[in-house]
């Protein structure tokens, strides 16, 4: 295998080498990006990679062909088009802003609007409430087994 060659000119289309750990996977040239890598499509399984330096990217031995099979160009379209569809994903503002809790202390647990609830005895440590049991805040609840159904019964309200 050869260094790529000006012939072709790392367009679109180009049936390149990606030499992994010294085994050879052919691929179909997607895209090359400004910043000196290129995306391609895995001709074996269709996978596409983006990223590539250009440096592993290799002619085959029997030199770069433009000219794709019909599995080949199946690849390559179907490797464009999840192109845009990960550009269409990252464009779009798919994050959801934090917002603020309105939970609130009920009955030795903490109740959401929602219906949401969060049981635990280590939190009456944190809080500003007296517990019934002075005792129990030097043993706190540790998990679910035993000890900690035990904790939480006497720290009941």
């Amino acid at each position: 295998m050869a260094p790529i060659p000006d012939e072709c000119d790392l367009q679109p289309r180009c049936v390149l080498v990606r030499d992994l750990d010294g085994l050879p996977f052919d691929v179909v040239l997607l895209q090359v990006r400004s910043d000196g890598e290129a995306d391609v499509a895995y001709l074996d399984d269709g996978n596409v990679e983006c990223g590539v330096p250009l440096d592993e990217l290799e002619v085959p031995d029997g030199g770069s062909r433009l000219a794709l099979t019909t599995d080949q160009q199946r690849i390559y379209e179907e490797g464009l088009a999840q192109l845009a569809s990960q550009a269409t994903v990252e464009s779009e503002d798919t994050s959801r802003p934090a917002t603020a809790s309105n939970m609130r202390w009920e009955e030795g647990k903490h109740v959401e609007d929602d219906g949401a609830v969060i049981l635990s005895s280590v939190i009456g440590l944190l809080s500003h409430e007296v517990s019934k049991d002075p005792d129990a805040l030097t043993m706190p609840a540790c998990g679910a087994g035993l000890r900690g159904i035990r904790s939480l019964r006497r720290n009941r309200r």
